[in-house]
């Protein structure tokens, strides 16, 4: 069964990372990032398990489906996988807008031409990620996995994913990185299924050798 309808387990220590997919939505009705999530779940990464979610590309379902994987403990680190249609690098996002304003609907049926994401928060304030960007960027082009650091992760769902992301552990006062990653199309300027898991295989380590 896919990811998305198995239950986290029961017990956990905190020597786990929690990995995001997502799912397909209009315009992309297969998204790479499902097959990222589903090769990274239950492999070890410096010691740390990952437990991966494949989220569905929903404004609201995302950030209950967030919530839900953390309902029984806090992760050493989250990190959060989407897709850029127009990428033609992996790009680490440094930060998470707090507006939705999007034409494309999710797979709910849902728009919303301006809206926070977070009613409490003032609109289009910024929340910032505590991973080095640069440093993991660099990192990946040191591997041949050409990648850039991101000040503007859209406004459309992945934006909203990560603005709960950021906020929920703003909220826990807990030292813990959440990260978004955008990866590029398979098969587009030659980023391959197997380039694809190198570069999120990649990532997942780097963050999991500094949390």
């Amino acid at each position: 069964p896919p990811l998305r309808r198995r239950s986290v387990m029961s017990s956990r220590s905190d020597e786990w990372v929690l990995v995001t997919g997502f799912g397909p939505f209009p315009g992309v009705p297969v998204n790479p990032t499902q097959a990222l999530a589903e090769a990274l779940h239950g492999r070890t990464f410096e010691g740390l398990r990952v437990v991966a979610r494949v989220l569905d590309v929903a404004f609201e379902r995302s950030a209950a489906q967030l919530r839900e994987a953390l309902s029984e403990g806090w992760p050493r680190a989250l990190i959060h996988f989407g897709v850029a249609q127009d990428a033609r690098r992996v790009r680490i996002e440094a930060r998470a807008v707090n507006r939705i304003a999007s034409n494309t609907p999710d797979v709910d049926g849902h728009r919303f031409t301006a809206a926070p994401v977070l009613p409490e928060r003032a609109s289009d304030v910024a929340l910032s990620t505590r991973v080095a960007t640069d440093d993991l960027a660099a990192s990946l082009d040191a591997a041949a996995l050409p990648a850039r650091v991101s000040d503007d992760a859209g406004r459309y769902v992945c934006n909203a994913l990560y603005c709960h992301s950021l906020a929920l552990v703003d909220e826990a006062g807990l030292d813990v990185p959440s990260l978004f990653v955008h990866v590029p199309p398979t098969g587009s300027h030659g980023w391959t299924e197997a380039r694809l898991r190198d570069a999120a295989h990649h990532v997942v380590g780097w963050v999991a050798s500094r949390s």
